[in-house]
C-alpha cells in the first residue's frame, strides 16, 4: 500500500494485521528530525509547514501526529475487538472506520452484528483534556 488512501476502510480478522502493517510502514517514510534556525522558525515549522511524508503528508507535523495517533487508536482498538479482548463484543465481526480527518460516515467505527450497533469515537489526547473531548463526543 503506498498511501494512506489504499488504506481498505473495512476491517476484519482477515486483513486487520496486514492494514496495521501498511500503516507502519507509511509511518516510517516520516522524517525523526526537525530543525529551525530559531526556536520560531522550529515552532512555525512544526505547526504550519507540511510533513511531506507519511499517511498524511500535506499537514504539519503537529496535525499529522494527532492524526497518526487517533489513526493507531482505531486500528488498534479494533484488533483487540477482533482478537477477543473484550468478550461482550465477539459478535461484531467487520468494522467500517475512517482514518485521519474523514468524516464521510456518522462514527470513526460503525459495525453491525444481529439486532446491534457498535459505534465509536475516537481520540488521542493528554488526560487533562479526556473528559473535554468524552463530553463533546457523546453530544454528537
Amino acid at each position: 500500500m503506498k498511501t494512506i488512501f489504499d488504506i481498505p476502510r473495512t476491517l476484519n480478522k482477515d486483513n486487520i494485521d496486514k492494514i496495521i502493517e501498511a500503516y507502519k510502514e507509511l509511518l516510517s517514510d516520516i522524517p525523526l528530525k526537525i530543525e529551525g534556525e530559531n526556536l520560531l522558525d522550529l515552532l512555525t515549522q512544526l505547526k504550519r509547514g507540511k510533513i511531506g511524508k507519511g499517511p498524511w503528508s500535506e499537514v504539519s507535523i503537529f496535525e499529522a501526529a494527532n492524526r497518526i495517533m487517533t489513526d493507531l487508536v482505531i486500528l488498534l482498538g479494533v484488533k483487540s475487538i477482533i482478537d477477543g479482548e473484550f468478550p461482550d463484543l465477539e459478535m461484531f465481526k467487520e468494522f467500517e472506520v475512517e482514518l485521519g480527518n474523514e468524516n464521510k460516515k456518522d462514527h470513526d467505527v460503525i459495525s453491525y452484528a444481529e439486532d446491534r450497533i457498535l459505534i465509536g469515537e475516537a481520540f488521542n489526547v493528554a488526560p487533562s483534556f479526556f473528559n473535554v473531548k468524552k463530553l463533546k463526543s457523546k453530544k454528537n
